[in-house]
């Protein structure tokens, strides 16, 4: 497994994860679907709205 998939916790393809500036993990989606992107796009309007 390369290291960026252990300091990340990536144990499924595909996956998603939300890291923040300092490296800290904000948000993590297994699989896809709808609902994982639903969840995802949430997040991120979130984010770039503040």
């Amino acid at each position: 497994m390369l290291p960026i998939a252990k300091l990340y916790f990536v144990n499924a393809i595909p996956v998603k994860v939300g890291i923040n500036k300092e490296g800290v993990i904000i948000g993590r989606w297994r699989g896809g679907g709808e609902e994982h992107m639903a969840a995802l796009n949430k997040m991120l309007q979130q984010l770039f709205m503040e």
